[in-house]
């Protein structure tokens, strides 16, 4: 239909009626065609794309954790009650789903089959609150002194409090800038190498309550696959901590479920559980908010 502009008393009313009419179908059907052309902002699916907005904060909120707890343990929060961080992956990274003895692998975990898998997934409606760090040592160091600023430490320390110690090796880290790359990482994993020194094991075990930051730590801002049972007796190499870095990982703070956001569901041991493929979007529809939804096994498969 063709509508000229006129001045014509010949334009009836309903000419101009069905005039408007079309140019109003006209605009639903471009902005249909807007909305399902490739100019349309989506998820992105290239690998670069997805790895890249996935260490940065400012693009990613959407967080997935998996855990396991005696069964009867309460989940009330991110982490485990005391802590103050807890650490969480991406979901991005996630979807679609592997069998749950593969994905638990990729954060550096392992399937415990005797106890309750607790699975989160979290989109923080605030990020002041949780205060998402992707999990690099410089990103550790300068959360240590927000989370222990409080206390009004003084530095240098030599007494034997191991949170004044950390938060002084915090906070004299200095992250001087480098033209070698190889250069920059040696002084910041120097740093973090004095915190797992034999000598002084209350600082590791400092990192471990608080932080959950466990010897299997890189500081890369990547989880080291198969990592969970890595040990002086069970080593690993350079060589495979690298090529194992696969998915970012973030430190959150250790606030209520509901303050982070989270869905949960919990899923009781089974036969097979281990095969069961756990998809973000199924957590997100059918777990509690802000509490823990008992899923059954026939859910799952």
């Amino acid at each position: 239909m063709t509508c000229k502009s006129t001045r014509s008393r010949s334009a009836t009313w309903p000419h101009l009626r069905a005039c408007l009419l079309f140019a109003g179908l006209a605009a639903l059907v471009l902005t249909a065609a807007s909305c399902g052309s490739s100019s349309a902002k989506a998820a992105p699916s290239n690998p670069a794309a997805i790895t890249n907005i996935s260490r940065d904060t400012v693009q990613t909120n959407d967080f997935l954790r998996f855990s396991w707890v005696s069964p009867g343990t309460p989940v009330t929060s991110l982490g485990r009650p005391g802590a103050l961080r807890a650490f969480l992956t991406a979901t991005s990274f996630f979807q679609p789903a592997l069998p749950l003895s593969q994905t638990a692998t990729y954060p550096g975990l392992e399937d415990q089959p005797a106890q309750d898998l607790v699975v989160l997934r979290c989109i923080p409606p605030e990020k002041e609150p949780v205060d998402a760090i992707l999990a690099t040592w410089p990103n550790v160091f300068a959360a240590v002194q927000r989370d222990l600023g409080s206390q009004s430490f003084t530095c240098p320390y030599t007494g034997n409090s191991a949170d004044h110690e950390i938060y002084c090796i915090a906070k004299q880290f200095d992250d001087t800038p480098s033209g070698v790359v190889v250069t920059t990482l040696a002084n910041v994993l120097a740093t973090a190498n004095t915190l797992f020194d034999p000598a002084h094991p209350e600082l590791a075990k400092w990192l471990k309550t608080y932080y959950g930051i466990y010897p299997a730590f890189s500081g890369l801002g990547f989880s080291v696959k198969d990592s969970y049972n890595l040990s002086s007796s069970n080593p690993t190499t350079s060589a495979e901590v690298l090529q194992k870095s696969v998915v970012p990982e973030y430190l959150l703070a250790n606030v209520s479920l509901s303050d982070a956001g989270c869905r949960c569901i919990r899923v009781a041991p089974y036969a097979g559980r281990d095969q069961a493929n756990i998809e973000p979007d199924f957590v997100w529809n059918k777990g509690g908010v802000g509490s823990c939804a008992p899923v059954p096994a026939a859910d799952l498969q």
